[in-house]
């Protein structure tokens, strides 16, 4: 369970990362 939890994390730090790069590459 913690082991698919930390997995969880790590995977929702990715997909906030992309969003805010792709973000700031429309607002360019």
């Amino acid at each position: 369970m913690h082991h698919i939890n930390t997995d969880n994390s790590c995977a929702h730090i990715l997909v906030v990362q992309g969003i805010f790069i792709l973000l700031q590459y429309s607002r360019n």
